[in-house]
């Protein structure tokens, strides 16, 4: 029996293994956050048509079709190169906006949704109207969603009914703005910074337009150029919103804005195909008599540089050990994942078996049936470590030496 003890300590390094994931690999890093509804990019002028260098069509990145156009000569924005950067040009004394009246992939009613621009300022009677950088919606209480410029210049986020302010002013340099809209709260957060919040509660009507430049009514026209403008249908996590903001930092230059506990102020995401390392640890350690318990802990952490969704992390169950009911458990962090455990007693076929004490012959409070322990991680797994750590996690089950 103290032969087989010493086996389980040497081999079970070997045993624990990643089992998958379903994280989208090789996309620009907008792609790869689930629930892009909308993505417009001035940088990449295969997606814009000009006449004389006036913007008339924008088409969505995302590939859902919420085109962009301006059939008026008067108010289309211009292309022009602004900070060294590419961008659509808006001026609010020629009502330049884009529309897109096929909205069907936006977030409405009080479901959950995501804005995040890079944009910069540069009108000069800000103090007079709230210049609009992207909105849809009924301008009606809570019927609207809306990222704009208050009569003070500070960044801000409105549903009609409750209005939240940033504490940093729209900059004439590129500003990068992320704007929350909850079932029962939203958020604002400026280049990165700590998100600021307020209780309210959205209704947002379907079927209305998505304006790019002004407000939902044509007015409140923005002036001053706007990068890139990203919709999502759904509410990011911190690993997404913060992937979302590394990469945004990266193209524009705005890494030197990010907070020192950023994890992308000094790294940029990756496309890469996400990999997780994985490190086991038994304790006791070394030569154990039959009737030991066994406590086997799998750290995970996310290096690869890209969002990791729902990873599945495997435990087999040694042979000549027995498991011990009840003690599967996970220390997840800052990770924002959460964790359903399942079971298998045919080495990893299917995991439907539920553990009972006593279970094959086993002792009372173990079950010699359970070959596999598996957790199914929800949620997006992120990239680097942080004050609070995003990236890593373990996972913790117990044997008994038989």
């Amino acid at each position: 029996m103290a032969r087989w003890s010493k086996l389980v300590g040497v081999l079970a390094a070997f045993l624990v293994a990643f089992a998958g994931t379903d994280a989208v690999a090789t996309q620009t890093p907008p792609a790869a956050i689930k629930g892009l509804a909308a993505w417009y990019d001035a940088t990449d002028t295969s997606t814009i048509t000009t006449v004389s260098n006036a913007v008339t069509q924008v088409n969505d990145e995302s590939g859902n079709g919420n085109t962009l156009t301006q059939t008026t000569a008067a108010h289309r924005p211009t292309l022009s190169t602004v900070n060294g950067f590419q961008a659509f040009v808006f001026n609010e004394t020629s009502s330049e906006y884009l529309l897109s009246s096929t909205t069907n992939t936006l977030a409405t009613g009080g479901n959950p949704s995501t804005m995040i621009v890079v944009a910069a300022f540069t009108g000069t009677d800000a103090a007079s109207y709230y210049p609009a950088v992207v909105g849809y919606g009924t301008a009606s209480s809570g019927e609207v969603r809306g990222m704009l410029n208050t009569v003070s210049g500070y960044a801000y986020i409105t549903n009609y009914a409750n209005d939240l302010d940033s504490t940093t002013l729209w900059a004439t340099t590129p500003t990068m703005v992320f704007g929350s809209f909850g079932s029962s709260q939203e958020g604002i957060a400026v280049n990165g910074g700590t998100l600021g919040t307020v209780s309210t509660t959205p209704n947002t009507t379907s079927g209305t337009g998505l304006f790019v430049g002004c407000w939902v009514s044509t007015y409140y026209f923005w002036t001053g150029p706007i990068y890139e403008v990203l919709l999502y249908n759904s509410a990011l996590s911190t690993a997404e919103q913060q992937f979302i903001e590394g990469y945004l930092a990266c193209k524009y230059s705005l890494q030197g804005n990010l907070p020192a506990s950023h994890p992308y102020k000094s790294t940029c995401p990756s496309t890469s195909s996400p990999t997780l390392s994985l490190s086991l640890s038994v304790s006791p350690t070394g030569l154990q008599s039959p009737g030991t318990n066994l406590t086997y802990t799998t750290t995970f952490t996310n290096s690869s540089g890209t969002l990791d969704y729902n990873p599945v992390i495997d435990g087999p169950v040694p042979a000549h050990t027995w498991f011990k009911v009840g003690t599967p458990s996970q220390s997840l962090g800052g990770t924002g994942l959460s964790a359903a455990v399942t079971y298998s007693n045919n080495g990893g076929s299917t995991f439907s078996y539920t553990p009972v004490s006593a279970g094959g012959g086993a002792a009372g409070g173990y079950d010699a049936n359970v070959t596999d322990v598996r957790w199914t991680l929800g949620g997006a797994l992120g990239t680097a470590a942080t004050a609070t750590t995003i990236n890593s996690g373990s996972v913790t089950y117990v044997v008994r030496v038989i």
